[in-house]
């Protein structure tokens, strides 16, 4: 019988491993849930989507990557007949292969000869898309498609994978569980979930240890009657999230997508449920690894970063040359110095200069032009604005005051 908490179960376990906007909408058109979905800055994005999957749902073909001629991509998935969902279709999307620019959207919008301007708004929602590597899109039917297969209907928890290994021949039995016992172990599985991410994101080797935990709780059953289908639908979406917490904590986004997809592919080979236990400890200490390796680079890195302000404290120092001299991009550098440091790059700059611009204007007659030429600012005025807001007074009051003290 078709069951709409499986829809909203399959949508939200989608949503929150991928962060790719999802939805299903019933051929009767009575039901449509959707998460992650964007507000769009003008009806026509919406006519154009609605449209294209309506085009395409006619098809015989059950699953589509299709694309609009705004720069968007969907997968579109069609059910019918199946024994549990409504006949109807998911969507996946819209997500972008790479980043837009104001030019792209005027060249799309030119195509369909549309005299649009492209404001700050259309440009905040093109911002907002998801942009995705094309191998990802694989995974994401993938995913969606084990999600669908599962049996949801089973009661949430069944016995831990410990006490259910070597009973893939059998019967499963399923215990009984009360309102209050299931929310409990929600909150207990929740903590633990969010300390191993916190910790591996900080690259404490703990994060190994908290796997075995969360392996031993009771867990929600995504494969029905089949602990090894169960186990494999869990660590691919474990991996999503190592992923991500690895992408924030620095690591290269495509070293840590490419990682994830090469286990996801180790993940499916596997047949014995060991296999897997093992499988899911190396991914964990491969990602440590490469978190621990980016946090001493890291260190590294604020030191050069560091001494390369004082080197070049006569000169005109941005946060772009900086990057440049060190190999690295302008916002994970600023990113990564507020992070370590605790106070913004482009402040720092300025309050080591002010710090010899101080004993400059004390020890030597220069004019204030000069002094702030020999610190690499052209502008006097511009150069008095920031002495104030540093030092609460311009570089005359400051010279004047401390000669008449």
């Amino acid at each position: 019988m078709p069951n709409l908490d499986q829809t909203r179960r399959v949508l939200m376990t989608f949503y929150y491993s991928t962060l790719v906007p999802v939805g299903f909408v019933e051929n009767s058109r009575q039901t449509r849930i959707a998460l992650g979905e964007l507000n769009t800055p003008l009806p026509i994005f919406d006519d154009e989507m609605n449209n294209l999957f309506q085009q395409h749902i006619q098809t015989d073909q059950q699953v589509q990557l299709i694309s609009d001629s705004f720069l968007r991509h969907f997968i579109l998935i069609k059910m019918n007949n199946h024994h549990t969902m409504k006949d109807g279709y998911f969507w996946i999307g819209p997500f972008v292969y790479g980043e837009v620019q104001s030019s792209d959207i005027e060249q799309a919008f030119r195509r369909r000869k549309e005299n649009v301007h492209i404001s700050k708004k259309i440009l905040s929602y093109y911002k907002q898309i998801p942009c995705v590597e094309a191998q990802q899109t694989i995974y994401f039917s993938h995913i969606l498609h084990a999600l669908l297969e599962s049996n949801w209907n089973t009661p949430i928890f069944d016995q831990t994978f410990d006490q259910s290994f070597g009973q893939s021949q059998q019967q499963l039995v399923f215990p009984t569980q009360t309102n209050e016992t299931q929310e409990q172990l929600y909150k207990y599985t929740y903590r633990l979930e969010r300390s191993f991410l916190e910790k591996l994101k900080e690259g404490d080797s703990e994060a190994a240890e908290l796997v075995k935990d969360i392996r031993d709780v009771p867990e929600p059953t995504f494969g029905h009657q089949d602990t090894i289908r169960s186990y494999k639908n869990r660590l691919i979406s474990s991996i999503t999230l190592i992923a991500r917490a690895a992408i924030d904590s620095g690591v290269n986004e495509e070293e840590s997508l490419s990682t994830s997809y090469y286990y996801i592919h180790e993940t499916e080979q596997k047949s014995h449920l060991e296999d897997l236990f093992q499988l899911e400890l190396s991914i964990v200490h491969d990602y440590l690894s490469k978190i621990q390796n980016h946090n001493k680079e890291h260190t590294y890195l604020m030191k050069a970063c560091l001494q390369k302000v004082i080197d070049n404290i006569h000169e005109p120092v941005s946060i772009e040359s900086l990057a440049s001299e060190l190999s690295v991009r302008p916002h994970q550098l600023s990113s990564m110095f507020k992070k370590e440091v605790g106070i913004p790059l482009q402040q720092y700059i300025h309050q080591q200069k002010m710090k010899e611009i101080k004993k400059t204007l004390l020890n030597s007659e220069d004019s204030i032009l000069d002094v702030a030429n020999h610190y690499g600012y052209q502008s006097a005025s511009h150069f008095s604005r920031l002495f104030k807001k540093y030092e609460g007074t311009t570089p005359s009051n400051y010279r004047k005051q401390s000669i008449d003290k």
